[in-house]
C-alpha cells in the first residue's frame, strides 16, 4: 500500500515508483532503523545518493510506504565514520 503523500510528491522528488517497489521486494537495504512503534527507515542506493523509504508495518503485517526521498549519501557515510 502506498500512502497518498507518495503520489502527491513523486513528481517533485527524484525517484521512480518502480525502483521503490523493486527495492522493497528484491534488494537488501544498506540500513534499517526503527524510528518508532511499527515504523522503519530503510536506506537503499540510488544513483549518486541514497534513497530513504519510510514504512509502517501494521498488526496484520501489512506494509504501507509513508514517504520516499533521496538524500546525499555522505550523510550515511559520516554516520558510519563516527561509529
Amino acid at each position: 500500500m502506498v500512502h497518498p503523500h507518495i503520489l502527491d510528491n513523486w513528481f517533485e522528488r527524484d525517484y521512480n515508483l518502480n525502483y521503490v517497489a523493486n527495492c522493497l521486494v528484491n534488494e537488501v537495504p544498506l540500513s534499517i532503523s526503527k524510528t518508532c512503534e511499527n515504523r522503519f527507515k530503510l536506506i537503499y542506493p540510488h544513483e549518486n545518493d541514497d534513497l530513504y523509504i519510510i514504512i509502517v508495518i501494521d498488526d496484520f503485517d501489512n506494509v504501507e510506504v509513508l514517504t520516499v526521498y533521496s538524500f546525499n549519501k555522505r550523510r550515511r557515510e559520516r554516520d558510519i565514520e563516527r561509529k
